[in-house]
C-alpha cells in the first residue's frame, strides 16, 4: 500500500514509546497511516494541519495530564469532533471519578470518550475499534455511563 493517499490518519499520542510502537506498526501494517508522539502541544498543532480520522491517547501518561489533554481537545471548536480513543490501565469510570475530584472547580463537563480500552491491549480488538471509529466518525464507546464527568 506504500503512498497510498486513501489511509487514514490516526495520531498516537502516548509517552511510552513501546505502546506508540506497538499501535503504529499494527495500524500501519492494516492500511493506516500513524503520527506518533509524545508531545500533546504538537499532537493539537498537527491534529489541526492534518485532520487526522483519529485520536488515540494515552489517559494515563507519566506527566498526570492525559484526561486534561482529552479535555483540550474536546474544548478545542476545531478539534472537537475528532474521534478519540482513550487507554489506560484503569477502568474508564474510576479515571474520570479522579479527574473529577481533582477539578472540582472546572465548569466544562467532559463528554465520554467514543472508546475506550483497557490495557494491556489485544490487537484485534484495537484495530477493529480504530475501523470503526476512523470509517465510521461516530460514538463506539463501551456503554460506560459518565454522569457528571
Amino acid at each position: 500500500m506504500g503512498g497510498n493517499p486513501s489511509k487514514k490518519r490516526v495520531i498516537v499520542l502516548d509517552d511510552e514509546l513501546e505502546m506508540r510502537i506497538f499501535i503504529s506498526n499494527l495500524l500501519n501494517a492494516n492500511g493506516f497511516k500513524t503520527i506518533d508522539l509524545a508531545d500533546a502541544r504538537l499532537a493539537m498543532q498537527l491534529a489541526r494541519q492534518r485532520h487526522p480520522a483519529l485520536i488515540i491517547l494515552n489517559a494515563m501518561m507519566a506527566s498526570g495530564e492525559g484526561v486534561q489533554i482529552y479535555g483540550r481537545f474536546k474544548r478545542d471548536r476545531q478539534l472537537k469532533e475528532i474521534p478519540m480513543l482513550l487507554l489506560s490501565t484503569i477502568d474508564c469510570r474510576t479515571l474520570f471519578f479522579y479527574r473529577k475530584r481533582l477539578h472540582q472547580t472546572s465548569n466544562f463537563r467532559l463528554p465520554q470518550p467514543d472508546a475506550y480500552l483497557r490495557k494491556p491491549l489485544e490487537g484485534e480488538e484495537l484495530l477493529a475499534l480504530v475501523h470503526r471509529l476512523a470509517y465510521n466518525r461516530r460514538s463506539v464507546g463501551a456503554g460506560i455511563q459518565l454522569k457528571g464527568v
